[in-house]
């Protein structure tokens, strides 16, 4: 070596730092690789798929099939497999002629009817995309009707299709007897397949069971026709009436509509074979329990797993088995990733495809998850005493720390779980089967807030939403509805919104359009401090309205009560529209079937009445009806119901109760509106609902309705600055008024005879039962906060002068 270095002139120093740098790279690259390694390892793979080879499922061909395989932890050591199976369908090769019987009566909804239609004109289009197959289109409900013969002629079916309206009655004979007609000439020949396809979404309500009778002399006649029955929105079993009028019958709803017609219209043949076969990897776990199948015959065999479907298995359908593995016992507590199986193998045959799959892939599933800390620090800020990320095993209770992080110029909100993960509680959660992450939030102190963290008393309280407004959405905290030159700042999760005043604690809700602010009653204080408050007695369960069978008893005011009627669901005539004139009302452009848009009825076979009635709702059965007296039509009664002329109970109450305890603070509180929409469209659905069900929330509120003592911003319906959150006030919190306890707001939720009320769970209580009474008060954005940092031990202080 040394006369290596002579030779060349090498410095001896010069050498030890090229090996020294060459021992260090290769230290790096390896640790590198380990890295790499490691991860590679320790990322679970919770589901892997198995396609055909010899023919393909991505571009549907016939006969093609996909399996999945999913795997889910169950407990803290036992996971259930799931295989769920998605074929294609594999004709026959016969040419087709199809007779579409449809039901055109008595759907749940329009959404029933409208989905109907779309599969059958979808369908329509896939059927004649051979143009050898024919189909005919017969409607029937009380009676029937061929819409067409057999044909091939798309855009005359389309027109047929979309002229099928919603009738009354439903009956099955009728809809075979027109089945008769179609086939009576027909040319029966063995290289074409003839099938009638019947949907069923209602009852057979007429000549029942005459169809049974009517079915077989069909079969007895044409023997070679196949009679599927598609039973549509009704019931989760299939009917003895359907049944009984069928050689195969299947159940559909509206997610699967359109799938179902387009394999029964196939007419898709079984498979000869479809096995399954898989090995649990026994080194893991074992299986444990009863392995459930929907179709097909599952056999166990120690870790040997065998579903056959052959012979059974209709291609184009699916089939799905779930069984539980119980984790061995020396890896219970060990954290580490586990596959599922050692192999699987899917052998299938149908028609002249044959397939086979071999396959070692295998989900896996890991037992152990990291909770990670994020502590979101601003901008320039170094933190200290951030939690370390900790590992924990699924199922474990896991408590989130409280570490206290600080940054000059900002206010640590708390730490914040990102994911979705089962609560039990603020401070406690189950670890779930990902990584958690914990975020800190924060909220930016306006220069104006002194060293000591209290708020200084030229701060007014509008001012102090608007210059702690959070700028991410995920946070806790204050955020600004619209980013328009007056937004609405609201507080959202768990938040440090307290505040007292009078010597009772509230909570910020949101700030109102003329820059005054929201809070909402949250018990008595005790030492200026609004932990374990107590409350006032006059805030103990109360109702909303002293009955519950009438109309207006959603109404915060209202005027006449009225009741909901019901009868029979009869031969009536129905309108949309009505004249009334001298006592007497007529049906414009009367029809005899009941819908959603003809809502008027005089309940008989009549167009003219002395007294008419409004469908607030129905079904095959019965209808619930409101009587117009004299009134024009239903925006007039409505109008009559919901005039201002009465106090609720609740109304009555929450007004005492300020007259009592706060009417001596009114110099700081504005006049704004509280939301009772009591309004409803065509299908007598309240509008309240419809946001809080579409998730759709807003803030605007029609004048009639927007209850405020000025008649200049609102209703001016009110003795006092006081009133109710709405439901989508209580939306907008997501919690941060949250104090364990139901309470009633403000907006209507139903009414069908008896009347239902939103509560902040997001759910109706009817009108007279007791509940707990939170009313809101607006205070003036121009009041001063002089102390304190919205947390319960340490809530807002008002100025009072």
């Amino acid at each position: 070596m040394a006369d290596f270095i002579d030779k060349y002139n090498l410095n001896i120093n010069t050498v030890k730092r090229v090996l020294i740098g060459l021992f260090v790279f290769l230290v790096l690259f390896l640790f590198i690789l380990l890295v790499r390694n490691t991860f590679a390892q320790v990322t679970p793979v919770k589901e892997v798929s198995f396609l055909s080879n010899n023919s393909s499922y991505v571009d549907n061909v016939g006969g093609s099939f996909k399996v999945v395989e999913k795997v889910k932890w169950s407990s803290s050591n036992e996971a259930i497999v799931n295989f769920k199976l998605s074929t294609n369908p594999y004709e026959n090769g016969k040419d087709k002629d199809i007779i579409l019987v449809i039901n055109d009566s008595n759907f749940v909804n329009r959404d029933s009817y409208n989905k109907l239609k779309d599969a059958l004109k979808v369908n329509v289009k896939s059927i004649l995309s051979n143009s050898k197959n024919k189909i005919a289109l017969v409607t029937y409900d009380s009676n029937s009707k061929i819409l067409s013969y057999l044909n091939n002629n798309y855009n005359s079916l389309i027109t047929n299709i979309n002229s099928i309206g919603i009738n009354r009655g439903t009956n099955y004979y009728a809809g075979l007897s027109s089945v008769d007609e179609i086939l009576n000439d027909y040319k029966f020949k063995n290289d074409r397949e003839v099938i009638v396809l019947m949907t069923m979404n209602s009852y057979p309500t007429l000549n029942s069971p005459m169809e049974v009778s009517e079915f077989n002399y069909l079969k007895e006649k044409y023997d070679k026709v196949k009679f599927i029955a598609v039973q549509y929105d009704l019931k989760n079993e299939i009917l003895d009436e359907v049944r009984n009028i069928s050689d195969e019958n299947y159940l559909a709803n509206t997610n699967n509509i359109d799938k179902i017609i387009n394999i029964v219209s196939k007419r898709p043949t079984k498979y000869n074979e479809f096995i399954i076969n898989e090995e649990i990897d026994d080194k893991y776990f074992d299986i444990v329990g009863n392995i459930n199948s929907d179709i097909g015959k599952v056999k166990k065999d120690g870790n040997l797993i065998k579903w056959d479907l052959s012979k059974e298995l209709i291609s184009g359908f699916d089939g799905e088995i779930s069984f539980k593995i119980k984790l061995n016992d020396k890896y219970r507590n060990l954290d580490g990733l586990f596959n599922v199986s050692k192999n699987i193998n899917i052998t299938s045959s149908i028609g002249n495809i044959k397939d086979n799959v071999s396959s070692e892939n295998s989900p896996t599933i890991k037992n152990n998850y990291d909770v990670i800390y994020d502590p979101n620090p601003p901008k320039g800020c170094v933190l200290r005493n951030v939690p370390t990320t900790k590992s924990y095993s699924i199922f474990d209770m896991v408590k989130v720390k409280n570490n206290e992080l600080n940054c000059e110029g900002y206010q640590f909100e708390g730490w914040e779980i990102v994911n979705t993960v089962k609560k039990v509680n603020d401070d406690y959660f189950i670890m779930g089967e990902d990584n958690v992450i914990i975020r800190g939030t924060w909220s930016k102190l306006k220069v104006n807030l002194s060293m000591e963290g209290s708020v200084h008393s030229s701060l007014g309280i509008y001012d102090l939403l608007k210059a702690n407004e959070v700028n991410d959405s995920y946070s806790n905290g204050i955020h600004s509805l619209s980013k328009t030159n007056n937004p609405i700042y609201y507080y959202q999760g768990k938040s440090n919104n307290n505040i007292i005043l009078g010597g009772y604690c509230f909570k910020i809700v949101r700030t109102t359009k003329t820059h005054g602010v929201k809070i909402i009653y949250n018990g008595v204080s005790s030492n200026n401090k609004c932990i374990n408050t107590s409350d006032d007695y006059y805030m103990s369960n109360y109702n909303f309205n002293k009955y519950s069978h009438s109309l207006s008893d959603v109404a915060y005011m209202y005027g006449e009560r009225i009741s909901i009627g019901k009868i029979k669901n009869d031969k009536y005539k129905f309108s949309e529209k009505i004249e009334y004139s001298n006592g007497i009302y007529k049906l414009i452009d009367s029809k005899e079937e009941l819908s959603n848009e003809t809502r008027y009825t005089c309940l008989d076979d009549e167009d003219s009445c002395d007294k008419v009635y409004y469908i607030t709702s129905y079904d095959n059965n019965n209808i619930n009806y409101l009587m117009l007296h004299g009134d024009k039509n239903i925006n007039e009664l409505l109008d009559r119901v919901f005039s201002n002329n009465n106090d609720s109970y609740i109304k009555y109450y929450i007004d005492n109760w300020y007259k009592n305890r706060l009417i001596k603070y009114s110099r700081y509180f504005e006049d704004t509106t509280y939301c009772n929409d009591r309004s409803v469209d065509n299908n007598f659905v309240f509008n309240s609902y419809k946001r809080f069900d579409e998730k759709n929330l807003s803030l605007d509120c029609s004048k009639v309705d927007s209850f405020s003592v000025s008649k200049k911003i609102g209703n001016g319906a009110l003795t006092y600055p006081i009133g109710m959150l709405s439901i989508d006030e209580a939306m907008l919190t997501k919690g941060s008024i949250d104090n364990g306890k139901n309470f009633y707001l403000m907006s209507p939720y139903n009414y069908n005879g008896s009347s239902y009320v939103f509560t902040y769970k997001g759910n109706e209580l009817v009108s007279n039962n007791n509940i707990y009474v939170r009313p809101v008060i607006s205070l003036k954005g121009n009041v001063k906060v002089i102390d304190g940092m919205g947390t319960k031990d340490n809530p807002y202080i008002i100025k009072l002068i």
